[in-house]
């Protein structure tokens, strides 16, 4: 089992992508990835790892899969079909993941 999450180290986010409600009353601020759309909770003191992204310029979760720079608009447009490998400005990136589009190689 889990150890629940102390909300009380939650930072307060200037301009946040989402918030958690918990009995209607709002106890955190979210960030979301740029790269895959996830959100989390900043945490004081957590040591967990994030990231900054100076192409995006926006803020990472820290996954290794979000490393390397491909928006996330890109990603679905290649899954899609919407858009050719060959015409993409990440192919290069792209190439580094494996076929599920998580596992870098």
């Amino acid at each position: 089992m889990e150890t629940p999450i102390d909300l009380s180290l939650a930072q307060y986010e200037k301009n946040p992508s989402g918030v958690l409600l918990m009995d209607g009353k709002e106890v955190a601020h979210t960030l979301q990835c740029c790269h895959c759309q996830a959100h989390f909770i900043s945490m004081r003191g957590s040591g967990k790892r994030r990231a900054y992204c100076t192409q995006c310029k926006k803020i990472t979760c820290g996954a290794h899969k979000c490393d390397i720079c491909i928006p996330f608009e890109e990603k679905l447009d290649l899954m899609d079909g919407n858009l050719s490998l060959n015409k993409s400005k990440y192919k290069d990136e792209v190439l580094l993941f494996g076929a599920d589009g998580t596992k870098l190689i």
